[in-house]
């Protein structure tokens, strides 16, 4: 389990501030994957798939896919958020977003 203030700030920073570097910040919850516990995987998955869904900018949604594909193989109590993903259609989706949607959706198939 990591400090859940830090977790908390590194959440809130990716999910509510639109500036400039908001895709390295999503990228960087991926940095302690090992220390989560199942409910702050979750609870990161859960954002960002909802992030996804409600239309990212092409950086940030490639970001979060591949933090979701990261926490989802670690975490297997994780994916069920990821399930709220099945209504992102591929089209327009860059070659790695469309491997981590599918890596996602065989993950949450599998669980």
């Amino acid at each position: 389990m990591i400090d859940g203030d830090l977790l908390r700030l590194a959440l809130i920073g990716a999910v509510v501030d639109e500036s400039p570097g908001r895709a390295l910040r999503i990228d960087s919850l991926t940095d302690q994957l090992g220390a989560y516990s199942d409910e702050e995987a979750y609870l990161v998955v859960w954002c960002l798939a909802h992030l996804v869904v409600d239309g990212l900018g092409d950086a940030c949604r490639e970001a979060a896919l591949h933090a979701i594909a990261e926490i989802v193989e670690w975490h297997a109590g994780s994916r069920e958020a990821a399930r709220v993903l099945s209504a992102v259609s591929d089209r327009g989706l860059s070659d790695s977003e469309r491997e981590y949607l599918e890596n996602i959706s065989d993950l949450v198939a599998g669980s």
